[in-house]
């Protein structure tokens, strides 16, 4: 008996050809009378392209909906995992009057700088892990069938980057939540060399945390997806790059007061 991953593999992977297929002239006009394109013109291109090609993929928008899902939690779970590695680690060194001692040296501040970056290698290193354990997962459960076909569904599925394959989608997904993540080490950083005890830490933690998970899922949820109301492509893209320049920067000011820092 062919086994069932067998199946899904051969009937996934296959692409039927042909303009049987495709969205008649006809079928377009009809689509467009009732409204179909309805959007912002932005919306309307992407969709016009997509009834217009003539094969399909059998790629279910179930698969990209589980992995929004997912990608959002995963993300939010590796923001936690972050906060719990670094700020105890950085309060007991505040606590025990280290930061006071490394301030009076010149060594001692750039041992300050090597540890941050220590911090955001660990915490790579942990958001990798998290990560590689969620795709054996989905390749145990049988759907890493899905990662050679294309990235798109149903044409309502408008993902600009449906030329990609799904395992290559998958993994510039979770690239972008790990790069928004480890720029999240700067602020983390701050909050456990600057609270005073645990609880002060917690305190501060829970809601900072909190943001952090919120903006994630804003930017994150249906990565490339482009809606009727949409207006900017690859927004996804900007706002990232806006928060990778605000956390540098305040990397920059942190760094420049740190040099000065004395007893």
């Amino acid at each position: 008996m062919i086994s069932v991953n067998l199946l899904l593999t051969k009937v996934i992977t296959y692409q039927f050809q042909g303009s049987e297929y495709g969205v008649s002239d006809k079928k377009y006009k009809e689509l467009k009378a009732d409204g179909f394109f309805d959007g912002t013109k932005l919306y309307q291109k992407a969709i016009e392209k997509r009834v217009k090609r003539d094969y399909i993929s059998l790629v279910h928008e179930g698969v990209f909906y589980i992995l929004q899902e997912d990608m959002v939690t995963i993300g939010g779970l590796i923001m936690i995992c972050f906060f719990a590695l670094i700020i105890p680690y950085q309060l007991k060194q505040r606590l025990r009057q280290v930061i006071p001692i490394l301030a009076t040296t010149k060594t001692g501040r750039r041992i300050y700088q090597i540890q941050l970056i220590a911090s955001a290698l660990v915490a790579l290193f942990v958001g990798i892990l998290q990560m590689a354990v969620y795709g054996i997962i989905w390749h145990l459960k049988g759907l890493s069938v899905f990662w050679r076909c294309e990235s798109w569904g149903i044409a309502s599925n408008s993902y600009w980057c449906d030329k990609l394959s799904f395992g290559t989608y998958m993994l510039l997904y979770m690239a972008l939540i790990l790069l928004f993540a480890i720029a999240s080490i700067v602020i983390i950083d701050f909050i456990g060399r600057t609270i005073g005890n645990y609880m002060g830490a917690v305190a501060v933690s829970i809601p900072v945390c909190g943001v952090m998970m919120f903006l994630m899922r804003k930017i994150y949820y249906m990565l490339f997806l482009i809606t009727n109301d949409q207006v900017l492509a690859y927004w996804e893209l900007y706002a990232l790059a806006t928060w990778l320049i605000v956390m540098l920067l305040f990397y920059k000011i942190r760094s420049k007061r740190w040099k000065k820092v004395d007893l």
